[in-house]
């Protein structure tokens, strides 16, 4: 075979040979010949290379490829010392990654407990508050023993209270609302210390959080128990008042529940009774005599409906109770002066 046929038979070209190199053929041999020649050349740069530079990564079998500068230490005390220089150089994904290797590589060191706190704060100094939450608990429940307490539930409460004012957690580098987080956050303040100086600012901040989500119901139960568990806590007050709120503004609207009324009457009349000179206190006088004129109105109405009926014995009944039950209103002084009338009117006979 001469030259020109060798070369047709190899390329695929020649439309008299009976097995031509197919298109996608071609291609990869060309592909893999461009692969040898760059493998050549950065081989050859690494030869020629000085010899003081050393590679960053190197490559194990059983690692992989590792950077020697972060490489597991000697002993527990040196590992955690490579972590703690770069969490004071401010790399805290570095010192997170080599405080873990402390907890993994030495399990027994007494080093764990604090390099598992380091952890926690490695991610809330990075603003990964969510992370931070779950590294904290990570570390009471599994070295209840720690000396971190303290700074644990001041870590915890600045996140719940973080979550419960809008700030987002991570969640694959999205930002999302985390307001339940924060309630979460805030629980763990109160389970880890129940009469530390933060925990009923948490209970505190739990129902502030609930009542701004319209969780109406949840935020009566924990302004209650806030109120029957730190009677001298600075937030009574505003709690008392907030719990009414709570039930108020469950009647607003065209579901209302006379029952959510009567609870929220009764919250603003302690508010008044029990924490005169309060600001709460003018704020609850205000809702009593603002919800006694909307119920003075609604009997009015009801009254006024039976007179234009001409139902003079039902009337009657609604204008008596405007009289005795809401004399200070305008409607309970229109029907004092009614009543008079009224009175000398023979009743509509039903």
């Amino acid at each position: 075979m001469d030259g020109l046929s060798q070369a047709g038979f190899e390329v695929g070209i020649c439309p008299a040979i009976i097995h031509p190199l197919s298109f996608s053929q071609v291609i990869t041999r060309k592909i893999l010949t461009t692969m040898k020649a760059l493998l050549s050349i950065m081989l050859g740069v690494l030869i020629l290379a000085p010899q003081t530079v050393q590679a960053k990564w190197i490559w194990s079998k059983e690692t992989g490829f590792y950077n020697p500068k972060y490489a597991v230490k000697d002993t527990d005390k040196e590992q955690f010392e490579a972590a703690k220089k770069a969490f004071d150089r401010k790399s805290y994904e570095t010192s997170r990654k080599l405080f873990k290797r402390v907890i993994k590589f030495f399990p027994d060191t007494k080093l764990s407990a604090e390099a598992q706190f380091m952890i926690g704060e490695c991610y809330f100094l990075s603003e990964d508050y969510y992370s931070a939450h779950k590294a904290y608990k990570t570390l009471i429940k599994e070295y209840p023993k720690h000396g971190r307490i303290q700074e644990v539930i001041a870590r915890q409460y600045r996140i719940g209270n973080l979550f419960c004012n809008g700030t987002k957690r991570k969640w694959h580098g999205l930002p999302i609302p985390a307001y339940q987080k924060g309630v979460e956050a805030m629980k763990e303040v109160v389970s880890l210390d129940r009469w530390d100086d933060l925990a009923d600012d948490a209970v505190f901040e739990i129902g502030l959080c609930q009542y701004r989500k319209k969780n109406y119901e949840d935020a009566r139960v924990t302004f209650s128990d806030l109120l029957q568990d730190y009677p001298s806590s600075e937030h009574a007050s505003r709690a008392q008042y907030l719990k009414g709120m709570a039930s108020y503004a469950q009647i607003q609207g065209p579901d209302y529940d006379p029952t959510k009324a009567k609870e929220a009457k009764r919250d603003f009349k302690i508010s008044v009774d029990e924490f005169e000179g309060s600001e709460e206190e003018k704020q609850a006088r205000e809702k009593i005599s603002k919800m006694t004129m909307e119920s003075a109105r609604s009997e009015n109405e009801i009254a006024r409906y039976y007179l234009k009926n001409r139902k003079l014995q039902a009337a009657l009944v609604y204008f008596r109770s405007l009289e005795r039950n809401y004399s200070e209103t305008p409607y309970g002084q229109t029907a004092k002066k009614l009543l008079a009338l009224l009175d000398t009117l023979e009743p509509d006979k039903q």
